[in-house]
């Protein structure tokens, strides 16, 4: 297999890459490496601390609405993993056309030029939880009704319905990856749209109380970075198709989440509960794992508690003293 995987340089793309090297697969990772997410690395993939150095990783620079960049990364590959995309709901709500641009058209872009290309035998899309919107605090199926509560929510189900509709128009198997909050090592400790984890992480590291909006008793469900890498090597692997929800199906508060960390990295920062609310935020969202469990023969096998925080906890002090200390 040679796969395609947009966004490959990014926090969970990076880790695919990984496994699928591993696993003996050539990998062409496409990334516009922006600055908001990548900060000095869009000077080059050399600059990458995790790069694959592997004579099977092909890496391209460049964004998946530039036609002539997507036919050279497309040749000779037989899937595509599309993760590339514009991650943040409050960012989304200020600046809409900044999401709707890369997410929605880059991703109809990406389709125009897979079927001009005519080799693409399986496609696999990240979607996201926030397709769903307000829950409620029971798992939620993938066949409930979709009413996302942001902006970026918005675009990530249109992704994904622009990606099954395509994928069944042109006979290629499609699934779309839901991804719950998912968090661990490489996600980026600089960019104030990160995922909640490691905004809480940093702000201990730089001995600052970790700021939880409403109450702290919203509920997320958190998936450890190798466990949502692992669902997109099964899904690239399967023949499965449609909505596919990548959680674990246990709720996290967000203050416990804080307290977790603050205990790990320093238990004098208690964390500050605001009471504010922060537009297009859901107050929760738990995933139902099942169609995971059967389609892809996947279940999540990091829990939180027991060793999730440790190694997010571990990475984000190294990866901090790391870059103190150039």
């Amino acid at each position: 297999m040679k796969v395609l995987i947009t966004g490959g340089a990014g926090f969970i793309g990076s880790h695919v890459v990984d496994l699928l090297v591993a696993d003996g697969a050539e990998v062409v990772v496409l990334d516009s490496l922006v600055p908001e997410v990548h900060g000095h690395l869009e000077f080059g993939f050399e600059l990458l601390p995790y790069a694959q150095r592997h004579p099977r990783v092909t890496y391209v620079l460049g964004d998946v609405r530039n036609s002539k960049i997507v036919r050279l990364a497309l040749h000779g590959c037989d899937a595509v993993a599309h993760l590339a995309a514009a991650v943040s709901v409050a960012d989304s709500q200020c600046r809409p056309m900044a999401y709707v641009g890369p997410n929605v058209l880059g991703t109809a872009h990406l389709w125009e030029r897979v079927a001009e290309y005519g080799g693409i035998k399986r496609f696999v899309v990240a979607s996201s939880m926030s397709c769903y919107g307000e829950t409620g605090h029971a798992p939620v199926a993938e066949d409930v009704a979709l009413r996302p509560a942001s902006v970026y929510g918005v675009t990530k189900r249109d992704q994904e319905e622009l990606s099954l509709i395509l994928g069944a128009t042109r006979a290629i198997p499609t699934c779309a990856l839901r991804f719950f909050n998912v968090y661990g090592p490489r996600q980026s400790l600089s960019n104030a749209s990160t995922g909640v984890a490691a905004i809480f992480a940093q702000a201990v590291i730089e001995g600052r109380h970790p700021t939880v909006m409403e109450d702290g008793q919203q509920t997320r469900d958190f998936v450890y970075v190798t466990d949502a890498a692992k669902a997109v090597v099964a899904a690239l692997h399967s023949e499965a198709v449609g909505p596919i929800n990548i959680c674990t199906g246990y709720p996290t508060t967000l203050l416990a989440l804080a307290q977790g960390i603050v205990s790990r990295i320093d238990p004098q920062l208690a964390p500050t509960v605001t009471g504010d609310v922060r537009p297009g935020d859901i107050r929760h969202c738990i995933g139902d794992p099942a169609r995971a469990r059967s389609m892809l023969d996947w279940e999540a096998a990091i829990p939180l508690e027991a060793k999730g925080l440790d190694r997010l906890c571990g990475w984000a002090e190294e990866t901090h003293h790391a870059n103190r200390h150039g």
